[in-house]
C-alpha cells in the first residue's frame, strides 16, 4: 500500500461480522500499517446489536442507502431516522462515517442537512478501474 497506492489511504470493508476476538487481533496489524477498517452496510446488513462491541476496533462505518430503498424511490422518514442513528453513533465513537448510495441532489441535501461530510454514489461518479489510481 505505501509503495503503490495513490491516494495513500486504503480501507478494508468488512461485509460480514467477524468474531470479536478475531477483529481485535486483526485491527492491530491494520492500524499499524495505516489501513482503515470499515463496517459496510450498517443499518441493513450489519445491525447495531450485532456489532456494537466491535465498533472500537474499526475506523469507519458505511451506511448503504441503496440497501434501504428501491432505486428511484423517495427516502422515507424511517430511513432518515436510521441514517441519523448510525451517523450519531459514529460521531459518539469519533469514527468516520460514509453515506453510500447517493444517487441524486436530494440525497446530497439530506447528507448536508444531517452534517454528513463523506459520501459516495453514482451521483458523483461510476466506479473506476484500479489502474486509474496508479502513478
Amino acid at each position: 500500500m505505501q509503495t503503490h497506492l495513490l491516494p495513500r489511504e486504503l480501507t478494508v470493508e468488512l461485509v460480514a461480522t467477524p468474531e470479536l476476538s478475531e477483529l481485535q487481533q486483526l485491527s492491530v496489524g491494520y492500524r499499524a500499517a495505516g489501513i482503515l477498517l470499515a463496517f459496510d452496510d450498517v443499518g441493513s446488513d450489519n445491525l447495531f446489536q450485532q456489532i456494537k462491541m466491535m465498533l472500537p476496533y474499526v475506523n469507519t462505518v458505511k451506511f448503504a442507502l441503496q440497501n434501504m430503498r428501491p432505486l428511484g424511490t423517495p427516502t422515507t422518514d424511517a430511513i432518515v431516522s436510521t441514517l441519523k442513528f448510525w451517523f450519531d453513533k459514529a460521531e459518539e465513537q469519533q469514527m468516520l462515517f460514509t453515506f453510500e448510495g447517493i444517487e441524486s441532489a436530494a440525497d446530497v441535501q439530506l447528507a448536508n442537512h444531517l452534517g454528513i461530510t463523506r459520501g459516495q454514489g453514482y451521483y458523483f461518479a461510476k466506479p473506476q478501474l484500479p489502474a486509474t489510481f496508479m502513478a
